[in-house]
Parts: C-alpha cells; structure tokens; sequence
C-alpha cells in the first residue's frame, strides 16, 4: 500500500506542478514563479514530488519480481542518454530538464507496476493494459518534448501541459486496476513468492486454480474463497476454461 500511498503523492505533485505551470507561464504574464502563490505551489509540488517518489520506490517491495531494481534503473539510464543524443542531433531540440523528468517517471512507474505484479495485484491482463496505458503516456510526453520549441507561445504553453495529464491519468489508472483487482488479492498480509496451477475436470471443461506461496502461509484459490464465503459458481466461472 506504501507504493499506491507514492503514486498518490505523484499525484497531487503533478496537479499542484499544473496549477503552477499555468499561473507562471501562462502567455502575457508577468508574475514571479517562485514568490507568494506560486512559490507556495512550487513548494507543496517538490515536497509531494520527493514523498512520492521515497514511498514508490521504498514501500512494501515484494519478495520475488519479474525485472531487478538494477536492470530497470540501468535501462533508465541508458535511455535518457540515447534520448539525450537523438532529441539534440537529429531533431535539434535544446536539452532541458523535461526530458530528464519524463525519463525518470518512466522508469518509476515501470518499477512500480513491477513491484504491483510481482505482489499478485495485477492479472495478465490488468498489467499488459497498464504496460499499455505507460507507453503511450512515455511517448506522448516525448513527442510534446520534441515540439516545444517549435511551436507557437500560446500552442506550446498548452502542450506542455499534456506530458502531466498523461502521468496523472496513468497513475489514476494504475492505482485503479490495483486496487479492483479482487482476484489477487491475499487473504492474509503477505508477498507472493511463488504461483502454480492446478487443474480439475468438469463436465464441459475445467477448472483451474491458482496456488500461491505467501510469506509464512501457504492457501489455495479454492481454500481462499470457501474461507470468504463466495460460491462456487463464481469460483468455477473465474477459472472455467
């Protein structure tokens, strides 16, 4: 819960981070960026930016996950130099530090949505659609990089303001197929350490439970939910092939 508790903080960084790109810069206007108002928004922007990203990357990390910290945050790297040199050399965009933060978060919610798996609280499907949901919202935040600069004041003013309305509707997604994802949720406190698959013929098909291994308790789909009352009919509908 630690990691969602960080995506909630990112948040709230990126909403207070769009009020005070829009009070700041907004065409025409004259005012201080880090003064009064705005220095109070740029303030609560840093200070829920830095708790969000100490909760995401400290909170609750699982036991088993499917990439390592090392391959993710190496990868993290070498992208943002690879981006670095083709965004300079072969669209001549001057390097700012949107690209840096664009990178970074990248490579923040991969972790995060590795950690949500690894824990069992993403199905097949709920991850490949939040891989999904990432991507575009990592390459549309590069092609508005890209454009700035190009791009008439008022336009740009607006454009700039997408890479953070992808990130926000990314992680509100995140954090909804997470915590709707009922069918991988432990029934005690625990991280997932190891899945398997048994199989029971029905008439008409079978069925297929999943057995989880979970730090210090060792439960079966089908113990779970005679546990928890739900029927078998549901039971067998969720895993009937």
């Amino acid at each position: 819960m630690n990691i969602l508790n960080g995506q909630i903080l990112l948040i709230i960084c990126f909403l207070f981070y769009l009020i005070w790109w829009y009070r700041g810069f907004r065409p025409g206007s004259t005012v201080s960026r880090v003064k009064g108002l705005n220095g109070l928004l740029l303030f609560i922007t840093a200070l829920t930016g830095i708790g969000g990203v100490i909760l995401s990357l400290t909170g609750d990390a699982p036991a088993s996950v499917m990439i390592s910290p090392f391959a993710i945050l190496t990868s993290g790297i070498i992208a943002y130099i690879v981006l670095l040199l083709v965004t300079r050399f072969l669209f001549n965009r001057i390097v700012t530090s949107e690209l840096f933060l664009i990178v970074a978060w990248t490579t923040l919610e991969v972790w995060v949505l590795n950690c949500l798996d690894g824990a069992g609280m993403l199905s097949n499907t709920r991850f490949w659609v939040m891989t999904t949901v990432l991507a575009i919202a990592f390459l549309g935040s590069m092609v508005c990089y890209v454009l700035y600069y190009r791009l008439e004041e008022r336009t740009a003013f607006y454009v700039a303001m997408i890479p953070l309305i992808a990130g926000i509707v990314s992680m509100v997604t995140m954090i909804g197929l997470a915590m709707t994802c009922r069918c991988l949720t432990p029934p005690t406190p625990g991280f997932l350490l190891h899945r398997f698959y048994t199989c029971e013929p029905i008439p008409g098909g079978m069925v297929v439970y999943d057995s989880f291994a979970w730090a210090g308790d060792m439960m079966t789909f089908r113990e779970y939910f005679e546990m928890t009352g739900t029927s078998t009919h549901h039971r067998e509908g969720m895993y009937a092939l």
